[in-house]
């Protein structure tokens, strides 16, 4: 009780650090060469507040970023020697937006001057704001980090509550476990059920987070057909997420369920403190980013405690997070590098109160790092490099009262507290290679995409432990202890080209997206010479699949547009379906009890696709 009556001061104290505030960020550039220009200094003044001022310089990539700007209206200078001033007027700021500005000065020749230039285009601002009608072919919904300040969430879960369509496991919190699905459906228990309980794809900076690689039918809050935990993705430091509903781009693999897009904050950030406190559920965090010589360092700390009983001790839930990201340009900023790491620590503990003396902990944890390498050859050409890994640290817990008569040396017991763990490691390792350009002629823009990706899962560990003297299912369950190290690892490779398509046809505009994917599970080798009669290029264990993209938007007028589009996606099927653990009977056989071991293993379950259409028109309609 003390400890939370102190959690709770602290919180108070807080509190008033979180303000609900707009940013206002962009660069500085050479209007002629379009170069970032470092050391300029920019100035934000309050039009009828002869006191207000702020100031801040730009750093070597002419980047800026000014926090905590309260509603009113702003003018914005850019000044630096060698250059004309340029000025920003009457910029109107809203409450919980960001603003994006690009200032391009001219430069002085001769003996300088105080005078400045106006340029036609000399200063672009664009804010987050949202058209009834889609830009894009693919239905995408984009939550800002705007809206999660103002519904004070807690974790990806709780920011999923934006989405329309969207069904979870649970309320918002972080009482019980949660899981997404896209046009699922919940039971009334109130868990994600169907062939899409697999979960969404979640894809945070780049880096998927997959639960293929789960051997657990069920032991703490995790199966092998259900999503990934979104208690364990804190929203402080999420800057967008982005949810992806129609037929997306080849990059992605599996949208069977959806795809789910993070963006966590990074870059320069002024230190920020804040707190939330609800009823059941406390949390606090911190953010910073800071330059380094001629790198950025940005990291973020994030508590949150969650009592799901108060009439019940030892019935808590804690996180602990800590992320980080180094960023730096190499080769005359051609070449951006960007190394990202997170750690989650779970400590899910529910102490045995109750008749059934149930006692359940978690103890824990999720890590990823990511190495990102974006190479711009040129304007129109960039080649993309990524790796990164997941690894789920397994420490679950598990007992419960079990009312069965046990003989134990002679005695006899009305009944045991049966016992059953789990340790292991769960990795995912995945690297990524892609190639994008940009042809242009009188007519059309194309945007190619090439790229290959490998994906790796496999399970280490003790694997699950059940007592085999107080056995946690009873002594005439079927379930027994298995390692992890008994089962192989899964890997997939998949191919995949795209063209996104600009132009115009009967004189009004059109997007088009053409693209193809090709994914084998399981590899094996080479089938070149029964290509045609396999339909296969690769001898593989679950399956070889070439799926197909197509979407097209048409814009019949400025206020009605027609869209509609195609695809398949393959999903790698779960460790947990394919090597499922045996299973034992007890039977009586000559007066003599034989226990007879069942293999369930399905090495040869193929992979399964998902096909999807859909198609819209999307009216505008104007109220004079």
């Amino acid at each position: 009780m003390k400890k939370l009556f102190f959690f709770f001061i602290i919180l108070c104290l807080l509190l008033p650090l979180s303000v609900q505030a707009s940013t206002i960020s962009g660069k500085v550039q050479c209007q002629m060469a379009r170069k970032n220009i470092e050391g300029a200094l920019v100035i934000l003044l309050m039009r009828g507040d002869e006191s207000f001022s702020k100031t801040t310089v730009t750093d070597k990539y002419g980047s800026f970023i000014l926090e905590n700007i309260e509603d009113g209206i702003y003018n914005i200078e850019a000044v630096k020697d060698g250059y004309f001033k340029n000025v920003l007027f009457d910029l109107k700021v809203e409450k919980d937006r960001t603003y994006n500005v690009n200032i391009r000065l001219l430069k002085q020749k001769g003996k300088a001057t105080n005078e400045y230039c106006f340029m036609l285009g000399g200063i672009e601002v664009t804010s987050v704001q949202r058209d009834i009608i889609p830009e894009e072919a693919t239905t995408i919904r984009k939550i800002d980090s705007g809206e999660i300040e103002h519904m004070q969430a807690t974790n990806l879960g709780d920011i999923l509550s934006l989405v329309p369509g969207i069904e979870k496991s649970n309320n918002q919190g972080l009482s019980k476990s949660s899981q997404v699905g896209i046009r699922t459906i919940a039971t009334s228990g109130g868990t994600v059920t169907g062939i899409e309980s697999f979960g969404s794809s979640i894809i945070i900076d780049g880096n998927q987070m997959s639960n293929e690689a789960n051997l657990t039918t069920k032991v703490y809050g995790s199966s092998g057909t259900q999503g990934i935990d979104l208690r364990n993705i804190p929203a402080d430091n999420i800057k967008s997420v982005e949810v992806i509903t129609g037929i997306p781009s080849v990059e992605y693999g599996n949208f069977s369920s959806g795809i789910i897009k993070v963006e966590t904050k990074s870059g320069q950030i002024a230190p920020k403190l804040k707190a939330k406190i609800n009823p059941d559920t406390k949390t606090a965090s911190f953010s910073h980013g800071i330059a380094i010589k001629e790198s950025v360092l940005d990291y973020h700390l994030n508590y949150a405690y969650s009592e799901r009983n108060p009439r019940k001790e030892g019935d808590e839930y804690q996180r602990l997070h800590a992320s980080g990201n180094i960023s730096k340009y190499f080769f005359n900023e051609k070449l951006d590098t960007r190394i990202r790491g997170s750690y989650t620590k779970m400590i899910d503990d529910e102490k045995p109160t109750d008749v059934q003396k149930i006692k359940d902990y978690n103890r824990g944890y999720r890590a990823a790092g990511s190495v990102n390498l974006d190479y711009k050859r040129s304007e129109n050409d960039k080649i993309i490099g990524f790796f990164g890994f997941n690894l789920n640290r397994k420490k679950a817990y598990k007992s419960k009262w079990v009312a069965e008569m046990l003989l134990i040396e002679g005695d006899t017991l009305p009944g045991y507290v049966g016992i059953m763990n789990e340790i292991g490691k769960e990795w995912n390792v995945k690297g990524k290679l892609q190639k994008k350009t940009t042809y242009q002629s009188s007519k059309r823009i194309h945007k190619v995409l090439l790229g290959f990706e490998g994906d790796y899962q496999n399970n280490t560990g003790d694997g699950l432990y059940i007592d085999p003297v107080y056995a946690y299912y009873g002594q005439y369950s079927s379930r027994r202890s298995y390692l992890f190290s008994t089962f192989p690892e899964i890997t997939s490779l998949s191919l995949y080209s795209e063209d996104m398509i600009k132009g115009k046809f009967l004189g009004r505009k059109y997007n088009l997206m053409l693209g193809l994917r090709y994914d084998v599970f399981n590899p094996t080798g080479f089938n070149f010479g029964n290509v045609f009669e396999d339909k296969a290029f690769l001898k593989s264990d679950h399956g070889d699949f070439l799926c197909p993209r197509f979407n097209l938007q048409y814009f019949i007028t400025d206020y009605l547009r027609f869209r509609c589009g195609a695809g398949k996606s393959a999903k790698a099927v779960s460790l947990g379906f394919i090597y499922k653990p045996p299973a034992y009977y007890k039977y009586l056989k000559d007066s003599v009890v034989v226990e007879e071991e069942q293999l369930r293993y399905n090495s040869d379950l193929q992979t399964y696709t998902t096909d999807k259409y859909e198609a819209s028109i999307d009216l505008k309609i104007l109220i004079c």
